[in-house]
């Protein structure tokens, strides 16, 4: 893939989660959701097999004095459809939602709707390896960047948020049947 999932991830984990609760809906292309919520220092995995599920775990996860984000991810155009009832949750509670595609491409805008309901389309592409070797030779981009590409050892509090991470990111995958960990 081009880094869709692990982009929008990233972004999820760097809110501040005492202002911010954040649901992340997995999709698997044989229907199956696995829900996880981030609420304050809390991580808790939910098994959704219906949206009306997804709609209980929703209301599970509100708080009214904390903003949310909904993120859904493994979005295509053949499950696209689905999601009104997030929608309509969103609309009702003035919660942020965001579609991470399994795809380049997931189907047509249409505009108009989008922009009744305050959708706002952002695209990822992948970088091609000219564009990674143009990067790597751009002396303010690599100073820019320097810093995070040392080998140097991390604090140990980093290093267990990194396993933390990589342990999450690890029970996704093996329960998606569909990713190349199974």
């Amino acid at each position: 893939g081009t880094g869709k999932s692990t982009t929008s991830f990233l972004f999820a984990m760097q809110l501040d989660r005492n202002d911010w609760v954040i649901a992340w809906l997995k999709l698997s292309t044989r229907g199956t959701i696995t829900a996880i919520s981030f609420h304050g220092s809390k991580k808790k995995p939910y098994y959704c097999d219906t949206w009306a599920n997804v709609t209980q775990f929703l209301n599970t996860v509100y708080d009214s004095s904390k903003r949310l984000i909904i993120f859904i991810d493994g979005v295509t155009s053949e499950n696209k459809g689905q999601f009104s009832g997030v929608i309509k949750f969103c609309i009702k509670t003035g919660c942020r939602l965001v579609y991470v595609s399994s795809v380049a491409s997931c189907g047509k805008t249409k505009y108009d709707d989008d922009e009744e309901v305050g959708i706002i389309e952002f695209f990822v592409f992948s970088w091609t390896i000219d564009e990674y070797q143009r990067a790597i030779q751009d002396k303010f981009f690599y100073n820019s960047v320097v810093d995070n590409l040392d080998s140097s050892p991390l604090p140990e509090e980093d290093v267990k948020e990194l396993i933390s991470l990589c342990w999450w990111f690890f029970t996704i995958y093996v329960w998606d049947e569909d990713s190349c960990c199974t």
